[in-house]
């Protein structure tokens, strides 16, 4: 007789569920652009789906969120619509993890991981990114990218509060509609390209910094990015405060080439 795993409304065979998560997995791979060598392995309770790299190393291990349930928080647990979380993918720099420790899959929390779960369900490109330092459970950074791309950063405190949003792009794909009206996509007449906001205890966003183009009023959702000479990085009031978007990020403790999880991820320096 088969494994089977409960989820609310009936029971999946682990067979299918280790397919499913090796689909997204090969996505998240593919995305990485890698020309790295690895061996695909699945495993069972739980249900996972890793790559191994020649060495011996974890590259990445897919499975339920449930399984490493202490990584779970609001901010990166994604319901799918059949009422489960949606699976998601662990990431770890060479020599970090060994193949072995898969046997206890707790032994992922005892090393630095990233975590990636997708936002909808048709592929793993458009991903909630976080960085775990070992032996945490509370995530270093969080970010929402689309594939290499960084869509919005999340600044958190020590205890995983987020204290800072930052939204790259034309328009911001948030159902929180404080990020998306009028008044806060423009500074001026001109069109804002990334707009900062402090975040209080109450959750209540307030705006303060924004990068804009002035070569443009207008620009759509799907016009291509400014170049950084382009942009004017500043207060909402439309006054320049920062010479370029390097002394912009110091000021506002942003890191919006997501270096924290492309490095570790994609192997970058």
């Amino acid at each position: 007789m088969g494994i089977f795993l409960f989820k609310p409304g009936g029971f999946w065979p682990a067979g299918l569920i280790a397919i499913a998560i090796g689909s997204l997995c090969v996505t998240s791979a593919q995305t990485a652009e890698s020309a790295e060598h690895t061996t695909s392995i699945e495993g069972q309770r739980p249900a996972y789906y890793a790559r191994i790299r020649d060495d011996g190393s974890v590259k990445s291990v897919s499975m339920s969120p449930t399984a490493l349930r202490l990584d779970m928080n609001s901010g990166n647990s994604i319901k799918a619509e059949a009422a489960d979380f949606k699976p998601v993918t662990y990431w770890f720099g060479k020599s970090v993890l060994n193949r072995k420790m898969l046997a206890r899959i707790s032994s992922v929390y005892t090393v630095p991981r990233i975590r990636t779960v997708p936002i909808v369900s048709s592929g793993g490109d458009w991903v909630v990114a976080e960085f775990f330092g070992a032996g945490s459970h509370i995530p270093n950074c969080r970010y929402e990218m689309l594939r290499k791309t960084v869509l919005t950063q999340y600044v958190l405190d020590s205890r995983g509060r987020v204290m800072r949003i930052a939204d790259i792009g034309w328009q911001t794909d948030s159902a929180d509609p404080r990020r998306t009206d009028e008044h806060v996509m423009y500074v001026g007449k001109y069109r804002t390209w990334i707009r900062a906001y402090d975040v209080d205890s109450r959750g209540d966003l307030r705006l303060v910094a924004a990068a804009w183009s002035t070569r443009s009023q207008e620009h759509r959702s799907g016009d291509l990015p400014p170049a950084e000479n382009e942009l004017v990085f500043g207060n909402v009031r439309g006054k320049q405060l920062w010479a370029n978007k390097r002394n912009f990020e110091a000021a506002l403790g942003l890191d919006l080439a997501a270096r924290a999880i492309l490095v570790r991820q994609y192997g970058g320096d």
